[in-house]
């Protein structure tokens, strides 16, 4: 099977932003409000060539077009105000948007036309409160979010795919010296909601053997995350322990029970456990600069695969950055190295490394730059 890919777009955005920051007394106030625009075109042309077994050679021409139209309008106060030798801060956001996507696909036997709508209403309120004792800084927050959101299928109202969900988002943070070394221990919730490109309902041609889609099902994923920071002189450690809930993660099933071919769509998993650490090393000998990160993640997902369970074979990064200051130039040369192991339901194989140089330098009082 062999393929050639010719792809045509053009967008065009238009923004605005509106914004006030300043104090009445002792209240502050920080006010901001965008407007954003934009639509895109996009033309894919794919000419196939293919040969089966026992089958003469074929061609197949694939056309398909895509145009998306989006307007955003976003608004957040923040007041501030001193309360019990500490300080206060309230809020509140609000935010919609409105999204038509359009595809279309000649030989439409391949695929479907679509015409998707998203509308989304989403308003969240939130509290911080943070204040010294003694030594110990304390932060500690809760935010409540409420996202209406609605989903249209060729101008018809889904209810199905439509939803409307509350969500609270405590934090808390503690963190104190102890000598020269600065510790810190928090907790928060957060959440990631799926990217309107992944809600989408159309079928996606890739190739023969190929297709892609998008989920309208998917909902937000939610983490729980535990952190522990430690900083001495150049030495940093860090540590988090999250527990994740409707994982989104790709998946592959067969296409209109064909197994010939595989459609490629993103899903909500089972939640898992997972644990990343990294350690850093800052130090400097007069002109250079060091910098080595070492971090592994470790995760706990059950599974099924084609042989079993998932192995959750753990994965490391180790990245070392070098900066030579010189009066003649500033050089960099940095590197990166990541082993196999799972992330999610993705296994990487091979390990990967990575070089990058480069060469920095000012002239004319830094009026004149030159970077290589």
């Amino acid at each position: 099977n062999t393929s050639i890919r010719s792809e045509f777009g053009q967008n065009s955005n238009l923004s605005s932003n509106i914004y006030y920051v300043g104090k009445v007394g002792k209240l502050g106030i920080d006010f901001n409000t965008d407007w954003f625009w934009s639509k895109g075109n996009n033309k894919n042309n794919i000419d196939e060539h293919y040969q089966e077994v026992n089958s003469e050679k074929q061609n197949q021409l694939v056309n398909s077009s895509t145009s998306k139209y989006n307007r955003l309008i976003a608004s957040k106060m923040v007041l501030s105000y001193p309360l019990l030798s500490g300080d206060l801060s309230v809020g509140g956001e609000y935010s919609f948007t409105n999204r038509n996507t359009n595809y279309a696909i000649i030989p439409n036997t391949l695929a479907d036309n679509v015409r998707d709508r998203i509308k989304e209403g989403m308003s969240s309120a939130f509290v911080t409160y943070s204040r010294d004792f003694g030594k110990l800084n304390m932060e500690a927050g809760l935010r409540y979010e409420n996202v209406d959101f609605k989903y249209y299928d060729d101008g018809k109202y889904m209810a199905e795919q439509s939803k409307t969900y509350g969500n609270w988002f405590p934090s808390l943070s503690l963190s104190m010296p102890f000598g020269n070394v600065q510790m810190q221990l928090s907790y928060a919730t957060d959440i990631d909601r799926p990217p309107y490109h992944y809600l989408r309902s159309g079928i996606q041609y890739d190739n023969r053997y190929m297709y892609e889609t998008g989920n309208p099902f998917l909902v937000s994923e939610i983490s729980k995350n535990l952190n522990y920071e430690l900083a001495y002189k150049w030495l940093t450690f860090d540590m988090t322990y999250s527990h994740t809930s409707h994982t989104m993660m790709s998946n592959v099933e067969t296409y209109k029970d064909n197994p010939a071919i595989g459609l490629l769509k993103p899903v909500n998993g089972k939640a898992y456990n997972h644990v990343e650490a990294s350690v850093n090393l800052r130090p400097s000998f007069g002109i250079w600069h060091p910098s080595f990160t070492a971090s592994v993640v470790k995760q706990w997902l059950d599974m099924d695969a084609h042989d079993g369970k998932i192995s959750n074979k753990p994965m490391a990064v180790f990245r070392f950055n070098n900066t030579f200051d010189t009066k003649l130039a500033m050089l960099t040369w940095m590197m990166s190295y990541t082993t196999k192991g799972y992330g999610r339901n993705i296994y990487s194989y091979k390990p990967r490394f990575c070089t990058n140089v480069s060469v920095y330098k000012a002239f004319l009082k830094d009026r004149l730059s030159f970077q290589f």
